[in-house]
């Protein structure tokens, strides 16, 4: 599997960001962190990710707007947005479960074993 490097864009929450970022880099992921918005813009900006990690509950910000901003200026960055209970509406990108780390687990084996089509 390879390496990917992953910032993952969430409001100050030390607890709940530091319980993903551990997850993310046991499964061996290179992990950036942005507390805003503007501050994974300007990340993106100077550092390459393969995928973000937007969740949904940002204070001021919507993740919509995160994303959409993200989608527009790195094309090929992938986007998942991280929801309680994976039901809050973050546009047309792949939502996972923020309250279930297990999904984010097999996000990411699936991403690294893609299916035969």
């Amino acid at each position: 599997m390879a390496r990917k490097i992953v910032l993952i864009v969430e409001a100050e929450q030390t607890e709940g960001l530091s319980a993903r970022k551990m997850l993310v880099e046991s499964l061996r992921h290179h992990v950036m962190t942005a507390y805003s918005g503007s501050e994974a813009l300007e990340l993106l900006e100077r550092v390459h990710a393969d995928v973000v990690l937007v969740h949904s509950h940002i204070e001021g910000q919507s993740c919509e707007d995160i994303i959409s901003a993200v989608e527009q200026r790195f094309p090929h960055v992938q986007v998942v947005a991280l929801t309680p209970g994976g039901c809050h509406f973050c546009g047309s990108v792949t939502t996972i479960d923020s309250m279930r780390p297990q999904d984010l687990v097999r996000y990411f084996d699936s991403a690294a074993d893609p299916q035969p089509a």
